[in-house]
């Protein structure tokens, strides 16, 4: 604690005029949705300032996180993790365990975990709290504590239990020392109630003060309150700021039933956490010390722009918005998949899968081709087989509304001895996709629409859904074929090959399509109708000797959504008796297991080692699944071959049918001459396998070095925050344990796509205690101006998702996201650079020296805690900056700074910390000086200018306090807002710039 003698300045002033009244010590609160509180005249007291010592290791606040230890859990490590990367610096946390000696000498504040209130040390654990804080040290408090202290501790009167979502919430004045802290406590409370805010959150109790000074107020209750109690201070924080309802620690183990991660939710704990210290590191030396993630005090800001789909290969996009970036200063960055799809198009495809067992069926998803089925897909020719294709049919999240879907069927029907397809499409024809062979998937030729001997091509009425039998009990194999409203049609095979024009067969009272299939499905040696269909119907009609003369039998199907049934006649497990295979809309393939006797039960779906997007087992191919069985490698086990209507049609980028391969050659060899960043886009499914995901991140890295993109001090971004199946941290250590230096973006369990993230920040990871992958969530901050504001406000580093897609939309997107940029003076830069510059930031160490006795005067030192991290660089690591927020005790002091790069805005100062910077009282004018670099450099001042030399190239920039010109070539110049120049410059190689002062 720094309460000793050098104490030189007092700063008297009123934070505000706020008061309650009170109870009994230790009661249960008082029950109620809608509290009042009588608030009158509190405040805390002045501002006792201890000069900043000369020996930087006085001028560290130390933290103690207080738990019990005897009782074996590890929930407290949450708390602790995040106060082990703090956001402040001059910061340290340390675990101390209560149930063992231990000590609060040389702490500055507790944070005690909310078990030690049960713990059976509690009694000694509260008697040093409050003698601590007697002493002068500060103490944050979870909402859980109301009951644990006396009230005059707290600062309170009494509590009222929280049994509605706060409402009507009224934010008091409260000074420069707390207004940091209760605007990160209004945003969170906003912000929460736009995704959680109707949920079943634990609301806790609200405080009615008395000596406490509420930051937030509802109903004239306080939601959190600072109480100045002996020579320190008491925070007592709400139970939703922060709360334990989603993960909350750096290693993202779930506890209990927390949701999570979500980014807002972990991002708000460690904000108002280090936010109280910063108030005590104000009311101790006049000043807060805050990382800056950005080089040289300049918050930092990427684009990510994903190349996953088959337009932005073939198309202008990507070039499109590296020129929208240059035209508004920016810097793009590129993500690229190894499956790439076509948006919004559905087609007719078949896909298949080998069985690994020669009696009971068994599968295992195909992970080369796993991105929109879970099968390996057939080839036609030299590209995948497919039949009709549905362009704008909706993204893949949406149910595509059509009875569509290739419907095959294997036979060999040219008698080569080769398996052939038969395949049913949506323009009502019989497709026949001639084998040729098996060479890690079913090989035909091109295919072709069979005809009769008339030359007229053969179909039925609507789509056609085929299925190969010989129903006339001539020898010859005939097909007979589904088509609209009920009807099945028979196409007689001929002697001398080929098949004749169809006949009505059978038509059943359906109001859609007809699905059939032909064979014995109860056992008494006579074949059956087994008749599917697109609405919601799946009948029998038992042969007899006379033919199908009974009525149509329903067959009940359990268990499955949609309306899509397509049967297929075979032994699922291996017992001797028929058993129904049945296609769904889903793209699933369900299960009924036959008695015998005409009976069926529902046994689920054929099921696979890996989960599909859905989130389960099943084998999962499209919409519409159309399921046959055959052997077609030839080892004597029986496949599965499906027909559906797929999403996307996705190829990976190194198959040998990926059709696209020169136009991403170009495009990548584009980006990287131009010396933007190209990370993973990673996909591996979600509620994948860890298994799953090493193999894609290792396909995926083959697969970009075939095409020349640079790999190595590299990140990813997810697919659509697509993880693992795991705890949350399953995907980002499987992407760390192949080579993974980062990682962008965090999946949350909520539902509301934006304000979940708005507090997003960056993290290391932990596993065993140890840092492992950095994490940054994508941000929302160009969808709605209030989180802009806040995400602006707090100087928080900024990740744009670019929809490259999306055209007219993102020239509004780079267009706003320039305001945002000039409004909270953030630097652009690319995604690598920004991930550098966060790494260097988080392992920045600052050392404060005080170089007066007299006056403020303080000297500003910066290094690194480490070079043994993957992600160090020694050139950012020089080029870090600090934010210095100034409380009350200096607010009204005239500073000057001696730095080479540096802003004020009102009480904050931006400084680059490239070399020993000063801050002391002058009333000097302010030189000329520069307020921004963007990246890496080495910087020179002399009279009337400066020179920055790039260790970098991209987009360069500088900014200056005042008007400027320069004679350096190929830089742009343009007024900033502040009043000074920006020079911009675009080269993939390092630029510099002489720049004078006008």
């Amino acid at each position: 604690m720094k309460r000793t003698a050098a104490v030189l300045l007092c700063i008297f002033f009123a934070l505000g005029l706020l008061a309650g009244c009170g109870s009994e010590p230790g009661t249960e609160p008082e029950q109620g949705g809608t509290v009042t509180g009588d608030q009158g005249d509190s405040a805390l007291p002045a501002a006792g300032l201890t000069q900043t010592s000369s020996d930087a290791s006085e001028n560290i606040l130390r933290a103690a996180v207080l738990y019990d230890g005897s009782d074996g859990s590890s929930a407290y490590q949450d708390l602790y993790s995040r106060l082990a990367q703090p956001l402040l610096l001059n910061f340290e946390a340390e675990a101390v365990d209560i149930s063992g000696d231990y000590s609060l000498e040389g702490f500055d504040m507790v944070y005690p975990h909310e078990s030690i209130a049960a713990s059976a040390f509690a009694d000694g654990a509260r008697e040093a709290i409050v003698d601590f804080v007697s002493a002068g040290g500060s103490v944050f408090l979870d909402n859980s504590f109301y009951s644990f202290f006396d009230e005059d501790f707290l600062g309170a009167e009494d509590f009222s239990q929280l049994a509605a979502f706060p409402s009507d919430v009224e934010y008091p004045d409260v000074g420069d020392d707390l207004s940091e802290l209760q605007y990160i406590m209004r945003s969170y409370l906003e912000l929460i109630a736009e995704y959680a805010g109707g949920g079943t959150l634990d609301l806790g109790v609200a405080m009615d003060c008395s000596t406490a000074v509420p930051l937030a107020l509802s109903g004239g209750y306080a939601l959190a309150a600072v109480n100045a109690y002996g020579s320190g201070y008491v925070y007592f924080a709400s139970a939703l700021l922060p709360g334990d309802y989603s993960v909350a620690g750096m290693s993202l183990v779930r506890r209990g039933n927390a949701e999570g991660p979500v980014g807002t939710d972990l991002g708000a704990a460690r904000l108002i956490e280090n936010a109280f210290a910063a108030f005590v590191s104000k009311r101790t030396y006049g000043y807060a010390l805050w990382r800056v993630y950005g080089v040289y005090g300049a918050p930092a800001m990427s684009w990510q722009a994903a190349i996953e789909d088959s337009g932005t290969i073939t198309g202008s996009a990507a070039e499109d918005f590296a020129a929208l970036c240059r035209e508004y200063g920016q810097a793009p960055s590129f993500s690229m998949a190894r499956s790439v799809y076509t948006r919004y198009l559905r087609a007719e495809s078949v896909s298949t899968l080998l069985s690994e067992s020669g009696s009971v069926l068994s599968f295992s998803m195909d992970l080369y081709e796993s991105g929109y089925s879970s099968g390996t897909h057939a080839v036609a020719g030299d590209s995948y087989l497919t039949l009709a294709e549905f362009p704008d049919s909706g993204g893949y999240a949406e149910h595509s509304g059509l009875s569509a879907g290739a419907y095959p069927c294997v036979y060999d029907l040219d008698g080569d001895g080769t398996p052939d397809l038969l395949c049913g499409s949506s323009d009502g024809k019989l497709w026949l996709f001639r084998g040729e062979g098996y060479n890690g998937r079913l090989l035909t030729d091109e295919g072709e629409a069979l005809a009769g001997p008339d030359g007229e091509e053969l179909s039925v009425p609507g789509a056609s859904a085929p299925t190969v039998a010989d129903v006339d009990g001539d020898g010859i194999a005939d097909i007979l074929c589904g088509g609209s409203h009920g009807q099945i049609y028979l196409f007689r095979g001929l002697a001398e090959g080929g098949f004749a024009q169809g006949e009505l067969f059978y038509e059943a009272a359906l109001d859609g399509r007809a699905l059939p299939e032909y064979g014995d499905l109860n056992g008494d040696g006579i074949n059956d109708l087994v008749i599917g269909s697109d609405c919601g119907e799946l009948l029998v009609v038992y042969g007899s000797a006379e033919g199908f003369v009974s009525s149509p039998v329903g067959i009940s199907v359990f268990g499955v959504d949609g309306d899509w049934y397509a049967p297929r006649i075979y032994d699922m497990n291996g017992d001797e008796i028929a058993d129904l295979a049945v296609g769904t809309s889903e793209g699933y393939v369900a299960i009924l297991t036959g008695d015998g006797q005409g009976g069926f039960s529902s046994a689920g779906c054929i099921e696979l080692d890996e989960q599909n997007a859905d989130g389960n087992y099943h084998a999962k191919f499209g919409e519409n699944c159309a399921p046959c069985f055959a052997d077609i490698n030839g080892d004597g086990h029986t496949d599965l071959v499906c027909g559906s209507l797929e999403y996307g049609l996705s190829y990976p980028i190194d198959s040998e049918y990926f059709p696209y391969r020169d136009e991403l050659l170009g495009l990548v060899s584009g980006i990287s001459d131009s010396g933007w960043y190209m990370g993973l886009h990673f996909y591996a499914g979600f509620d994948a396998s860890p298994e799953r995901e090493s193999y894609e991140l290792s396909a995926q890295i083959d697969a970009m070095r075939l095409y020349g993109a640079a790999y190595g001090q590299t990140g990813a971004g997810l697919h659509a925050g697509a993880s693992g199946a795991g705890e949350p941290s399953q995907t980002f250590l499987s992407l760390y344990d192949g080579g993974m230096l980062w990682c962008a973006g965090l999946s949350g369990e909520v539902t509301d796509p934006g304000a979940e993230k708005v507090l997003s920040l960056p993290f290391y990871l932990t596993r065993g205690g140890e840092e492992t992958i950095l994490l940054l969530d994508s941000s929302p901050v160009l969808e709605n101006e209030a989180w802009a504001e806040t995400a602006g406000t707090l100087g928080l580093p900024i990740l744009l998702e670019a929809e490259l897609w999306e055209t007219e939309a993102l020239d509004e997107r780079v267009a706003a996201a320039a305001d945002f940029a000039a409004a909270y003076g953030y630097s652009f830069v690319t995604e690598y650079q920004l991930m550098y510059a966060i790494a260097a930031a988080e392992n920045l160490d600052v050392d404060v020296m005080g170089n007066s006795a007299s006056g403020f005067d303080i000297e500003l030192v910066g290094s690194g805690v480490t070079n043994a991290t993957a992600l160090y660089s020694g050139v950012y690591q020089t080029s870090c900056g600090v934010r210095v927020s100034l409380g009350e005790g200096l607010s009204g002091l005239e500073l000057a700074v001696d730095a080479d790069v540096w802003r004020r805005d009102g009480n904050e100062l931006y400084i680059g910390l490239n070399r020993p910077v000063r801050i002391y009282e002058s009333s000097e004018e302010a030189e000329p000086h520069l307020t921004r670099v963007n990246l890496p450099a080495t910087l020179s001042v002399h009279e009337g200018g400066a020179s920055v030399l790039f260790d970098r190239g991209g987009m360069m920039q500088v900014e200056t306090s005042v008007p400027a010109s320069t004679s350096s070539s190929g830089w742009t110049s343009e007024p900033s807002a502040s009043g000074g120049t920006i020079f911009t410059k675009y080269a993939s190689s390092p630029g510099s710039i002489l720049i004078s002062y006008d």
